[in-house]
């Protein structure tokens, strides 16, 4: 059984708000899951804006919780948008209905990207982008491998030594955490 808290974390004038989903195990170990800078996901909504439904009932789409993994998948997920256009646009073309991505996220330490249509080449880029992230560090982008421990993720050396689970190429920053009441949400 998995418990989960919502934290709203807010820092410095880099980054003015992030939401951190944190779960508590039984056996105590508590997981952060990261967010994607505000920046990197203003540059994917800002070339893709009607394939990224960040307003969109959460019931229909998960991009309300934006991009749910670390920055150094970034460029994973650029190429990959970059290749599905023209298999989106075909997609769209063949089904009538508008393409959308419904998540984003890190799961067992690999990218995970869903869409409202999958076509078998929509289906194996989307698989190709995922192999590549369990060699991609993703905290900063480089050269990385699977590593367990509290957590499973998909870290280079120096951020593994950082600790499992650690995003250590984060600048140091002031935190404040305030809890959400879950029945306020």
């Amino acid at each position: 059984m998995v418990k989960e808290m919502k934290l709203l974390v807010v820092e410095d004038e880099i980054r003015q708000q992030e939401l951190v989903t944190r779960s508590l195990s039984d056996t105590g170990h508590e997981e952060v899951q990261s967010q994607m800078k505000k920046e990197l996901e203003k540059k994917l909504l800002d070339r893709w804006p009607s394939w990224f439904n960040v307003l969109g009932d959460p019931r229909e789409t998960r991009m309300g919780d934006g991009f749910a993994h670390g920055d150094g998948w970034f460029g994973i997920v650029w190429r990959l948008c970059e290749d599905l256009e023209p298999l989106a646009r075909e997609a769209e073309r063949t089904t009538g209905r508008p393409f959308e991505v419904l998540q984003v996220k890190e799961k067992f330490a690999g990218l995970r990207f869903y869409v409202n249509h999958r076509t078998d080449a929509i289906q194996n880029r989307i698989e190709a982008a995922e192999v590549e992230s369990f060699h991609t560090c993703e905290v900063c982008g480089q050269p990385g491998r699977h590593r367990e421990g509290d957590w499973i993720r998909t870290v280079c050396d120096k951020h593994a030594s950082a600790g499992e689970g650690e995003l250590a190429c984060k600048p140091a920053r002031r935190r404040f955490v305030c809890r959400i009441n879950e029945d306020s949400v």
